[in-house]
């Protein structure tokens, strides 16, 4: 499991079936292809998107085995996602190389994350809450604006589908692992509701060896983690559009090592959406949000400390359909920024106001993408970011895509406005980090297979390094992603590999913690009424900091999930994670879970 030669092998295999299986030279027709978003802001069909977009869906969450947004995430193409111990260990998501800070991350069109770190905990997002998660790899600021270099992953609570519906579920397993969580709603005419809950938590194991010297920690004890989560969705559909409220809130604490010990954490999203359809060809979408991010940190020997940001945010899109296959959208946003901490920022709000501009068009075999956005801020000045992007239907089902675009990333609070405190404080002249980023593709979907081949090339300038803070590097992130999945008589698979290489080249060193190599590969087959899984990871090595001195070796792990129907809407569910025990890390002196054991009963109505 060194080597990714026999994961390859496999990819050559799945994709063998697929070659010739149609050719007709027209756009897949015969089943119908899932509707995505995120990369539009516009519902479009997947087959349709320009940008490498992937779709995970509830089905694909429950029949994952795994019970954290990091380890769900870890297995597509082009994310790499290293993390600080178990479940509830902060976690870093690098998308196509890109740093933690310039993904985006949104909750049902909100913007996610902490304005003072400038990044999203992602570890802290309760997946039992999740119907479906999108995820766009490159640039997107010229519609999302901020954070959006590497990409955008955006995360959809559930939604009732039927008149009236109920599930719950009630797992436990290795390191005193728990979970439970219920969810009823359904829909009375035009009116719909919702309300789901769920706790999660774990004693954990010890998550970090010892590190001597004066900052070194030798804490061999058990870190654990719990949370509960709460979601309310109400809403009602009118003869020309529609209007819903939704709440978002999960909190808890989790323990780690170090001079503070223990946390706390809040992270709560309020959405007020409302859509108008003054015409059959004109739509306006006007939606008011906002996200809280609260933490405290606490140890036996230093003070408590704790921060708390608002982003509040309101957007008003217009989606204009100009002739059939010709859509214009015009929209604008403002958004808001608020610290409230007991650290003494020089500056605790800031404002940000954006209009961007999107056509898209369809002739025949051709395909276009093409917008800009424009945005103020008055923490850093004036921004302008681009995209274009064209596809083209060859014959045999085949797709060419490329496109081209720009990005940038705000500095954070911190950054800007950290006090100094005899160490060096922010440096409110930093500007923001900029992108441009080049990507070509080749894809196939035919019967019930599907492939793609995809290059990119993302150089970032003015990136923000060192202590106090300056726009000092340049890096450059460029690789290969494959993905090849369908069906081959009662075999269901995916395999997905990413190569990337990922330097500064200021300093002509390899990017701390990106790996040359990822690898995934899933295979399902029935088992009598039910289904058994398997999913080989495998991560090449990499440097853990920017002086590459040191080196984390890559690893590979094996697991298996079946599940199997023991009553009228009742499934019973088991997970045997890290099936040969690997010892592995993904951050130096971080211990990940050796092998253990979930299983959960699930009951729908």
């Amino acid at each position: 499991m060194r080597h990714t030669s026999s994961l390859l092998s496999l990819l050559v295999a799945f994709a063998a079936p697929a070659v010739g299986l149609a050719e007709s030279g027209e756009a897949p027709v015969g089943k119908v292809a899932p509707v995505v978003v995120t990369a539009t802001r516009t519902p479009q069909p997947l087959t349709r998107s320009l940008a490498a977009v992937t779709l995970i869906t509830r089905d694909d969450i429950t029949r994952s085995g795994v019970n954290s947004l990091p380890d769900l995430l870890r297995q597509r193409a082009g994310l790499d996602v290293v993390q600080q111990g178990g479940l509830g260990r902060a976690s870093s998501l690098f998308m196509r190389g890109a740093n933690s800070d310039q993904t985006l991350f949104l909750l049902d069109g909100v913007r996610m994350g902490s304005a003072t770190v400038g990044s999203t905990p992602l570890e802290l997002v309760p997946l039992s809450q999740v119907e479906r998660i999108e995820i766009v790899r490159g640039p997107r600021s010229s519609l999302f604006g901020s954070e959006a270099i590497g990409g955008v992953v955006q995360i959809f609570t559930k939604q009732p589908d039927k008149p009236f519906q109920a599930e719950a579920s009630a797992g436990a397993g290795s390191f005193q692992t728990r979970q439970v969580s219920s969810r009823v709603g359904g829909f009375q005419g035009d009116t719909f509701w919702q309300v789901g809950a769920s706790h999660q938590g774990t004693k954990g194991f010890n998550a970090r060896q010892p590190v001597p010297g004066p900052f070194g920690v030798d804490q061999p004890d058990a870190d654990g983690y719990e949370d509960q989560s709460a979601s309310l969705l109400v809403g009602h559909r009118f003869k020309r559009g529609d209007l819903a409220f939704s709440l978002f809130r999960t909190q808890g604490d989790y323990e780690y090592d170090g001079s503070y010990d223990h946390s706390d954490f809040v992270q709560q999203s309020l959405s007020l959406k409302g859509s108008l359809k003054p015409t059959d060809s004109w739509k306006l979408t006007l939606q008011g949000g906002q996200f809280r991010d609260q933490l405290g940190s606490h140890g036996p020997l230093v003070s408590s400390s704790r921060a708390a940001t608002l982003r509040n945010s309101l957007n008003l899109q217009s989606d204009y359909t100009l002739l059939p296959g010709q859509t214009l959208t015009l929209g604008g946003e403002w958004r808001g920024e608020e610290v409230s901490s007991d650290t003494a920022f020089t500056s605790k709000d800031r404002e940000n106001q954006a209009l961007f501009l999107q056509h898209l068009a369809e002739w025949d075999r051709f395909e276009l993408q093409a917008g800009g956005r424009f945005d103020k801020s008055d923490a850093f000045g004036d921004h302008s970011t681009w995209n274009l992007a064209g596809g083209y239907w060859l014959p045999y089902d085949f797709k060419a895509t490329v496109g081209w675009g720009t990005g940038f990333k705000a500095p954070s609070f911190n950054q800007l406005y950290w006090p100094d405190t005899g160490f060096g404080g922010g440096n409110p002249a930093l500007q923001p980090e900029t992108s441009q980023s080049w990507e070509v593709g080749l894809s196939r979907e035919v019967a019930s297979w599907s492939w793609s081949l995809r290059g990119f090339d993302t150089r970032v300038n003015n990136l923000i390094d060192g202590w106090p803070p300056s726009n000092v590097s340049r890096a450059r992130m460029k690789g290969v992603e494959v993905e090849v999945g369908g069906k081959l008589a009662a075999w269901e698979g995916r395999a997905e590999m990413t190569f990337l290489s990922a330097e500064n080249r200021t300093t002509g060193k390899d990017l701390a913690r990106r790996a040359g190599r990822l690898g995934s590969l899933h295979l399902a087959h029935p088992a009598g009424a039910g289904r058994v899984s398997l999913d080989l990871k495998q991560r090449g090595s990499s440097f853990d900091e920017a002086a590459n001195t040191t080196r984390i070796a890559g690893y590979g792990t094996l697991d298996l999930h079946g599940e199997y129907p023991i009553g009228e809407g009742w499934v019973l569910k088991g997970t045997v994670g890290n099936l040969f025990d690997k010892a592995y890390q993904t951050v130096a002196t971080y211990n990940s879970p050796g092998r253990y054991l979930f299983l959960e009963a699930e009951w729908r109505m």
